[in-house]
């Protein structure tokens, strides 16, 4: 048999073995493991002389599976696992062997005694090993080692006593390890036999430990692991023991770690040990009293002075090192801003003693510890560095809540602050082994944000030293920049970044009204001024973290550069700077530079500025005609559009490049329109001649190309390349209208109409149609339809309603294609909701709607048609859909597949498109002769829904609101929108009102009571449906009521036909129609979910 489960391990592990040999000899081995006498045979396995290293770990590994499932976890199975493998194991750790057992299986033997130990150790295991402890200190001969100061100990009882300690650490990862998420059942477990082990055996292992810590240095030398493995043990299991059994009165315990300090191999295993002893929590007056009388700074005064003195001490060699000792002091740090902070919550204590106390507290840290700190914080690796930054936080944090306290506590505190600013300014700087990109990122990621943060503190602790203390940083650095490395100009611009966040911000705790003339605000555009005035200095830097930096920050901080009134004295100053930035933007510094990262990023940080700073422009512009020239004719190398290649997405590998390169597009369309622009433009000076013949030095090379496309056939380049001419088309559309319309007024077509002058809805009247031919050839292309929708809705507020005959072929052309995606026809929708917005009050509007409703609501059922097959195809496939996940929520359980979320997202869009037509008071294209064949169908898809549409709660949102308007637009078969100006007063569409309350009504009731709509009144999305339904009821009664016999159809069918039908009781039915009839809408809305569905639900 053991040759058989060897031959079966080798071809499992073999990797030339085939995958069906694989999965054919790991059924046979579940076969082995699943026989009556599995452990025999795996015991057997593992003792055998014969076995090799992988058979022995295949077989401690399936003894822990045996032992964990329960079948063979019963007495018995237990008591011979733990005879056989502890007598094997003495043999093996202690037994005079030249070859010892590798780490990876004595590692598997400490688990299958860990097993072992968590299932018989105990009275909740049932007291079958309570002596495992003493049996293996036994076994491991622990009592001789540890008695034996000798340096002729017997290697093999050192390494047997190092195993047990390794086993105890393993024991407390079980037990004690918080990293894990356990069960309350677990947890319980682990508590009471933690509990047992106090009783019983934690003295037993603590003087083991203390032994361990007493032996000889020709010992410890012969066997390091020994004591790296005893320390780990006191600092693991330290959280849950008593303190006492480590920390005695006289320290000796403690002194006999502290000699480990300083010993090359024990010196990691030492810090993380006192580490764990003093994060040992205690009551804060306790915790004081211990930290004090451990006198670990004194410890450590070595360490302090040799960093000190000699900061090069620390290496990439001993970097771990010097990383574990700056955790640790960081620690001890941490642990006295612990107690501050737990004094001075406590209710109990008096002011005057609490003041006492964290008085105290923080002389310690400011002589002992903060020193110490400060100076590893100084060091040149950023890992160290990084590794103090926790203390910072809270002691920060601390000085921050209590800089108000007393007059004397900042001036306590002014050295320190100072101090720490001045290394915050050093350790801000990159370093010469930053080359890389990713090195940048990790660096500002890990060391600079931090040290923003802390400075941001500084400024509200110290505003005036804070100010001082960066702009003697900034102005001398600003002095001597040319003399200095790049890194040096670099963190300047970024300290006058920090410097204009902090203003902005307010974090100097200003009034609002002061801070453009306060002295930070001074200081930084002191700063700003003086940077543009090194225009040639900076322009001769080729380094792309200055180039994006300072663009950055001239882009967020135009406001502290320019002048607030262009009417000022400094109003020359303005432009002048203003042209400068301009000219530093269209250089190979930024827009035209070698770096691909900083080119693009450049691309957007123009036009961003451009839009912000649109009065200083504008004035420029008015002043100076030529200048848009200028800059089309400076820029315009950057708008040729060239797809050079294509992906196996089909998609340009240059995506990146052009998505940005939209950017100059709508900014040289915004300076366009806006050099045309001016404030005293009225309707009737809109008709006046205004010069757009530019735009054609733009579109032209465009439709040249477009042409070029359509001459070439659709091959994937030409496609794609005709889609991002299409898109820059519609981006400059963008850019002009935002040049024309201020931000506030773009979606006022009455404002647009006035600004927007006649020869510029001429040219766009052109563009409209090239876009139109350009689609008629290439409508099959999906994104050339993406592309066309997006450039037409961008053409929408400039041509207005001369738009609509463009539209109107759009349309068709896009209703006709025959693989519109289901996403397509979403974005459709929404620009058709766009459309019926804007120009609901236009004649030309209304029937272009009207001619297209029916069209348009079948192609929307042809494509839901096509998703329902698509969903059942991978609905019934055998075959395991990568695309296909199992949504599972308190009150769902329904297999979502892409096809079903693109029908449920579709519906969804479906309804906020019928939304409009209420929205905008045009319902009456619903009643109209031409559409009132598809009305019964647009009704049906608001009244039929599946179990799992209900659970769709945002559809269903949106659906049952436009079946509340619709009813009370048209719900007894005339038009009652008194705004509607389209409505024909004579229409009567006889059987709707009964149409709606017989759909309706049943909808009402069951959604929340019928059990296969899983409808649960408890989660907030339901309970908000639930309002919905009681609106919809509420309106159906509203509108079926008839004044003249004074009958309500509603309150008729509910009395006499539904509820009878659903058997509500009868005094159920009275109050229902009681309240329905008597409240007001919000009123009976509260009722009704409230006293009626909540409560119903309840005897469910």
């Amino acid at each position: 048999m053991l040759e058989r489960i060897q031959q079966l391990v080798n071809a499992v592990n073999d990797p030339r073995s085939d995958v069906a040999t694989k999965r054919q000899a790991i059924e046979l081995l579940n076969g082995i493991k699943s026989s009556e006498n599995a452990l025999e045979i795996f015991i057997s396995l593992v003792i055998n002389e014969n076995s090799n290293d992988l058979l022995k770990f295949y077989g401690l590994s399936t003894l822990i599976e045996l032992m964990t499932e329960g079948v063979n976890a019963n007495p018995n199975g237990l008591n011979l696992v733990k005879f056989e493998i502890t007598k094997w194991l003495k043999f093996q750790v202690l037994g005079n062997k030249q070859t010892k057992l590798p780490d990876f299986l004595m590692n598997k033997i400490s688990e299958v005694l860990t097993t072992l130990f968590m299932l018989m150790y105990s009275d909740c295991n049932g007291n079958q090993w309570n002596s495992f402890f003493d049996d293996l200190m036994s076994l491991f001969q622990v009592d001789s080692a540890i008695s034996n100061t000798s340096p002729s100990t017997d290697g093999n009882i050192l390494l047997g006593l190092e195993f047990f300690n390794k086993l105890c650490l393993m024991i407390n990862s079980e037990i004690a390890d918080q990293s894990f998420i356990r069960s309350k059942e677990s947890q319980l477990k682990n508590n009471n036999i933690k509990d047992w082990m106090r009783d019983n055996d934690i003295m037993k292992l603590s003087n083991v430990w203390f032994q361990c810590l007493k032996l000889d240095e020709q010992i410890v030398s012969q066997c390091p692991g020994l004591i790296n493995s005893t320390l780990d043990c006191i600092g693991s299991f330290i959280s849950w023991i008593d303190i006492n059994l480590i920390i005695d009165a006289n320290n000796y315990y403690l002194q006999l770690i502290y000699k480990f300090l300083n010993l090359k191999e024990t010196k990691i295993s030492c810090y993380n040990c006192i580490l764990a002893i003093i994060s040992k929590k205690m009551k804060p007056m306790d915790k004081l009293a211990f930290l004090n009388m451990i006198n670990l700074t004194n410890e450590l005064t070595y360490y302090h002075q040799a960093i000190s003195m000699n900061p090069q001490i620390i290496t990439f060699d001993n970097l771990e090192v010097w990383e574990s000792l700056t955790k640790l002091i960081t620690s001890f740090g941490i642990e006295f801003t612990i107690i501050i902070e737990q004094v001075n919550d406590d209710q109990k204590l008096d002011t005057l003693y609490k003041q006492s106390v964290i008085s105290n507290v923080d002389s310690i840290l400011l002589e002992k510890i903060i020193p110490i700190l400060l100076e590893f914080m100084n060091n040149e690796f950023d890992s160290i560095t990084a590794k103090t930054f926790p203390f910072w936080s809270n002691y920060l944090a601390f000085l921050k809540k209590y800089k108000a306290s007393s007059p004397n506590f900042v001036p306590l505190h002014k050295d320190f602050l100072d101090n720490f600013q001045q290394i915050c300014f050093k350790r801000m700087k990159f370093s010469d082994d930053e080359v890389t990109q990713d090195d940048f990122e990790e660096f500002n990621e890990t060391v600079r944000f931090k040290l923003k943060n802390f400075q941001e503190i500084i400024v509200v602790i110290d505003p005036s030293l804070f100010l001082n203390n960066i702009s003697q940083e900034i102005s001398a650095n600003l002095m001597n920049c040319k003399n200095e490395s790049w890194q040096v100009f670099e963190l300047t611009i970024y300290q006058i970044f920090n410097l204009s966040e902090c203003t902005k911000n307010n974090y100097f705790g200003l009034n609002k009204n002061e801070i453009m003339t306060s002295q930070p605000s001074l200081t930084l555009v002191r700063f700003l001024n003086e940077l543009l005035m090194m225009k040639d200095f900076l322009l001769a830097i080729d380094n792309e973290q200055i180039q994006i930096l300072f663009m950055e920050l001239i882009v967020k901080n135009y406001n502290f550069i320019f002048s607030t009134s262009a009417n000022t004295a400094n109003a020359t100053d303005d432009d002048e700077k203003y042209l400068l930035i301009l000219n530093i933007f269209m250089s190979s510094f930024a827009m035209f530079n070698k770096r691909e990262n900083v080119r693009l990023r450049s691309w957007y940080l123009f036009t961003r500025f451009l839009k912000l700073t649109r009065i200083n422009l504008k004035k420029i512009l008015f002043a100076n005609k030529n200048l848009v020239n200028e800059i089309t004719n400076k820029i315009s190398p950057l708008l040729h559009i060239k797809v050079t290649s294509i992906n196996a997405q089909g998609t340009d590998d240059n995506d990146t490049i052009f998505d940005n390169q939209l950017y100059i597009f709508e900014g040289i369309g915004f300076i366009i329109t806006l050099n045309n622009s001016s404030q005293e433009l009225t309707a009737a000076t809109a008709n006046t001649p205004i010069d757009y013949d530019i735009l054609d030095q733009i579109l032209t090379p465009l439709f040249t190309q477009l042409e070029g496309c359509i001459t070439q056939g659709a091959s994937p380049v030409v496609i794609l390349e005709c889609h991002h001419i299409l898109m820059a088309i519609g981006t400059l559309a963008r850019g002009l209208h935002i040049g024309l319309v201020p931000e506030n007024q773009v979606n006022n077509m009455v404002v647009n109409k006035k600004l927007i002058n006649d020869s510029l809805i001429h040219k766009f009247s052109n563009i409209a149609e090239v876009i139109l031919v350009t689609f008629s050839f290439f409508n099959k292309f999906e994104n050339i339809r993406d592309a066309s929708r997006f450039t037409f809705a961008r053409l929408i507020p400039i041509l207005s309603n001369k738009i609509l005959p463009f539209i109107n072929k759009l349309i068709e052309l896009i209703l006709s294609s025959t693989d519109l995606k289901s996403w397509e026809m979403i974005d459709f929708l929404g620009f058709l909701s766009q459309l019926i917005h804007m120009f609901h009050t236009d004649t030309d509007c209304y029937q272009l709607f009207n001619q297209l409703l029916t069209p348009l609501i079948n192609k929307v059922h042809s494509i839901i048609e096509e998703i329902d097959e698509q969903h059942d195809q991978q609905s019934s496939s055998n075959k395991p859909i990568d695309t296909a996940v199992t949504a599972t929520s308190v009150n769902k359980n329904i297999v979502v597949t892409d096809s079903y979320r693109d029908k449920i997202l579709l519906k969804k869009a479906y309804c906020t498109f019928l939304q409009s037509f209420t929205n905008n008071s045009v319902t009456s294209i619903l009643l109209s002769d031409i559409n009132r064949a598809i009305l019964p169908v647009i009704l049906n898809d608001l009244v039929t829904y599946t179990p799992q549409e209900i659970q769709e709660t945002s559809m269903m949102k949106v659906s049952l609101n436009v079946l509340c308007n619709f009813i009370k637009c048209f719900g007894n078969g005339t038009c009652l929108d008194n705004d509607d100006i389209n409505k024909d007063p004579n229409l009567k569409i006889d059987g709707l009102n009964e149409y709606f309350i017989m759909k309706c009504v049943p909808i009402i009731f069951e959604i929340p009571f019928n059990p296969i709509y899983k409808f649960n009144i408890k989660e907030g999305n339901f309970k908000t449906m639930a309002y919905d339904l009681a609106r919809l009821l509420r309106e159906l009664f509203i509108v079926s009521s008839n004044p003249t016999t004074n009958e309500n159809e509603c309150v008729k069918y509910l009395t006499q036909i539904y509820l009878p039908q659903i058997q509500l009781p009868q005094e159920l039915t009275i109050q229902l129609v009681n309240m329905l009839t008597t409240m007001g809408q919000k009123q009976f809305e509260k009722w009704f979910v409230d006293n009626f569905i909540s409560v119903l639900k309840q005897g469910q």
